[in-house]
């Protein structure tokens, strides 16, 4: 940016502020923020677009009352001086990244409510803490590190991780690490991918939380070939209430779980592991024998089940005469 237009902008922003605005919402190819804004005691919600460029953050910066920010299209210039801009706010509520440029990201926000990222790269470090936090977003490749020191207060977490190419089993192991971190959530959302890491992981019974008994609502996207995986996945939270699963029928990764495995993971199972799951819905069913065996599996460990909602694949669903016989001469083998 020249310097006659850096003038212009800052300008307007010092305008802006000597007016004691509470919402600024700013979109600039520059990297540096004038000290009057940096010092804001006025601000209550800052959207800072950089479109690439670096953010040189100010030596002083102090956002006394600024309550929600929004980073998008920002390299900053060092990761500490993305930690010092989030140390800066003492009372920040929401902070959502989008797209931005750093290779460690260590939030450590004690009022921080609502926490969203988005698009950041492959490469970054992740840490937390951020006792108050009660929603969780991430959306993205899986993180170099993902590392949770207090989400104590976690209500809703959400993981979708873009799609990858075939890696080590260290990978596999970061997702489990992030379940194990977000085991105070109530709601809990996993996409196709992350439960492709997860499928990959030999040992993935005795790997996962032994047991999460604050979640009570799950969304889960998966492709059929790992559907077995969700059978070790529901034996880590025994009070589950509700259970959504949508299916996709294309060819998953290379590595996954063997579906031989399913029968396996029955037996390794506590009996009543599902005494709480009062409602399922099973969206895209096939009715492939792989559906049917987990069907069969939740008809059988449900001992309280009130309703079960299935939308199928017309076009594609097989066996089902197997499906009705199968719902009919269903019973739970739990005592109550």
């Amino acid at each position: 940016m020249s310097m006659s237009l850096w003038s212009v902008s800052n300008k307007w922003v010092l305008c802006a502020l000597g007016h004691n605005v509470k919402n600024l919402d700013l979109s600039l190819k520059m990297s540096r923020l004038t000290r009057r804004l940096c010092m804001s005691s006025s601000l209550k919600t800052l959207n800072l677009c950089l479109f690439g460029y670096v953010l040189n953050v100010p030596t002083n910066v102090r956002f006394s009352n600024l309550e929600n920010l929004n980073f998008k299209h920002i390299r900053f210039f060092s990761d500490n001086s993305a930690a010092k801009f989030i140390i800066s706010c003492p009372i920040l509520e929401n902070l959502i990244y989008t797209c931005c440029n750093v290779s460690v990201l260590d939030i450590r926000s004690p009022k921080l409510i609502i926490l969203k990222m988005k698009g950041l790269l492959e490469t970054c470090e992740i840490k937390l803490s951020t006792p108050f936090l009660t929603k969780l977003v991430y959306e993205g490749p899986i993180p170099r590190e993902f590392t949770i020191e207090e989400l104590s207060s976690l209500f809703e977490a959400s993981f979708s991780f873009r799609k990858l190419e075939p890696t080590e089993n260290e990978i596999d192991h970061r997702a489990i690490n992030i379940l194990r971190g977000i085991s105070n959530a109530t709601r809990l959302l996993l996409d196709e991918h992350f439960i492709q890491l997860l499928s990959t992981v030999s040992d993935l019974s005795t790997s996962l939380p032994t047991s999460c008994p604050m979640l009570k609502h799950m969304k889960i996207y998966i492709h059929l070939a790992n559907i077995e995986a969700i059978a070790f996945l529901l034996g880590s939270y025994p009070n589950l209430q509700s259970l959504d699963l949508f299916i996709y029928h294309e060819d998953a990764f290379p590595g996954i779980i063997d579906g031989n495995n399913y029968s396996k993971s029955n037996e390794l199972l506590p009996l009543c592991m599902l005494n709480h799951l009062k409602t399922v819905s099973i969206f895209n069913f096939g009715g492939s024998a792989r559906e049917l065996k987990f069907m069969k599996f939740l008809l059988n460990n449900a001992n309280v089940l009130e309703e079960m909602v299935i939308s199928t694949m017309q076009w594609k669903l097989e066996n089902h005469m197997e499906i009705t016989d199968m719902w009919l001469n269903s019973s739970t083998t739990c005592d109550s």
